[in-house]
């Protein structure tokens, strides 16, 4: 099988799945329903995805990735820009997770953790570990240049404790009370206050150096 060929029908496997186990469940979509929803044979997707397993993982990893590939933090060049970027961040990343097709994942990631840990484990390392991993380096960047007056050993916490404050109650809203309006302004007022929280682990709160404007 050429490259082009195997990516084209790993992507068609993966649409399919994604569709069928978000109507019918994992347990309920057999592999022969995504292979008739793909256009491909049994034999053909086993040589791409020997296990219904290895589908719900590579296509949790697939979602992640495709999520996470637009978010590209800028260089940090003065202090009022780096706090936008970090409040435009959290607000894209909220709508993100919240979303029917993340949210999705995860119920599906949880009601199968037990049994099929290679799916929860893509999860975290692709989209929470990725997600802390982005924000960490930006803020790292943010803090050599003096546009944060955060302690290099504190950063981890402040940014654990920003994304904690963007997300509050807002996923298990979404996972437990799917008809639960999440409004944008609702999502707007976590994103601003993610960026407060952050501020506050600065040795002087609201202060950068005092050698740099912005």
């Amino acid at each position: 099988m050429s490259a082009d060929k195997h990516h084209d029908r790993r992507a068609a496997i993966l649409t399919a799945a994604g569709k069928l186990f978000v109507a019918k469940g994992l347990d309920g979509t057999t592999t022969l329903d995504i292979a008739s929803a793909a256009g491909v044979s049994k034999r053909d997707l086993y040589a791409v995805f020997p296990t219904k397993d290895q589908i719900l993982a590579a296509l949790i990893i697939a979602r992640v990735e495709q999520f996470a590939a637009p978010v590209q933090f800028p260089p940090p060049r003065s202090r009022v820009e780096t706090l936008a970027t970090l409040e435009h961040f959290a607000r894209g990343f909220l709508r993100v997770l919240l979303s029917d097709d993340v949210t999705s994942l995860y119920r599906l990631a949880i009601a199968t953790a037990e049994r099929q840990p290679a799916a929860g484990h893509a999860l975290l390392t692709f989209g929470i570990e990725g997600t802390i991993e982005r924000v960490t380096s930006f803020v790292t960047v943010a803090v050599e240049t003096g546009w944060l007056a955060v302690d290099r050993d504190a950063v981890p916490q402040a940014v654990a404790a920003y994304l904690t404050r963007a997300i509050g109650r807002l996923q298990m809203q979404r996972l437990l009370a799917p008809a639960h309006v999440i409004s944008d302004a609702i999502i707007d007022e976590h994103a601003r206050a993610a960026v407060v929280v952050l501020t506050q682990f600065e040795r002087v709160p609201g202060r950068a150096k005092l050698t740099r404007s912005g």
